[in-house]
Parts: C-alpha cells; sequence; structure tokens
C-alpha cells in the first residue's frame, strides 16, 4: 500500500503543472467567449417589404441613425415613424416622396435614454407608409452594442 501510495504522490506532483495550465485555459477560453461581440442588425417585418434594412447605429449620445432603401419600383410617401422598446422618439409625416431605390435616412429622430458606452440595446421601428394607393407598414426590431 506504501507504494501505490508514493506511486500516486509523485504522479500528482510530477503532473500538478499540467493539471493548473489546463484549468487555466479553460477559465481563459472561459472568460473570451463570454466577452462575444454583440451583432448590430434590424431584422425586418416583412422581410418582403418595399423597405429593406441597410445599416443602422446609436452614437454615445444615444441618437439613432437607421438607413432603409426603397427596393419596390414605385413611389413611397407620407412616412410616419415610431419607435418603441429601447428607442424613444417619434416622427410624425415627414412629407418626402421616394422613389423607387431611393435611400430613406430617419436619423436622430430617436434616442436611446441613458445612453452608456457598450450598452446593448433592443428597439422596434414602426414605418407606416403609403405606395400605390395603399398603406402599409414594416417594421425593424433593431439589436446592437451603443459604440
Amino acid at each position: 500500500m506504501d507504494n501505490k501510495a508514493r506511486s500516486s504522490k509523485e504522479l500528482l506532483s510530477k503532473y500538478s503543472w499540467a493539471i493548473l495550465v489546463a484549468v487555466l485555459l479553460i477559465a481563459a477560453l472561459a472568460f473570451l467567449l463570454s466577452q462575444a461581440p454583440v451583432q448590430t442588425k434590424c431584422t425586418m417585418l416583412p422581410a418582403t417589404g418595399a423597405l429593406t434594412y441597410v445599416s443602422h447605429s446609436v452614437t454615445s449620445s444615444g441618437d439613432f441613425n437607421l438607413l432603409l432603401k426603397n427596393d419596390s419600383n414605385l413611389t413611397i410617401q407620407n412616412l410616419e415613424v415610431s419607435f418603441s422598446g429601447d428607442f424613444n422618439g417619434a416622427v410624425q409625416d415627414l412629407n418626402l416622396v421616394y422613389l423607387a431605390t431611393d435611400q430613406v435616412s430617419i436619423a436622430k429622430k430617436a434616442v436611446v435614454a441613458n445612453p452608456v458606452p457598450e450598452q446593448i440595446y433592443n428597439g422596434i421601428v414602426s414605418i407606416t407608409y403609403d405606395i400605390n394607393g395603399t398603406r402599409k407598414i414594416s417594421v425593424a426590431n433593431c439589436t446592437g452594442q451603443i459604440n
């Protein structure tokens, strides 16, 4: 029994550094994976609507900027925009006309309240517009991290 106990102690003392390194590597990997960046994106509903997502951002002061594109072959007009979730603010009628393939910029019309750098946000933008004589609505669910 003494030989077995002694060889176990020798084995443990001989390879304890390898066990320690493995534990440290696992801890470092777990930390790095938990720090994965948040993807900045907007999901448009309906996905096949006239407006398609191009890009968006939220500045360190909380200003929200959204860029959409008129992907239809028709004119879009009488845009009304409302915000919910982490965004607040509203745009009544913009009284602008967007021709086919025009970009629609919704800039600094909404803000994230009390922005903090690296803060994760999730806001909803509802865009109502007239196209071909019909009133339509597109909804963008935007997520990301404040720059």
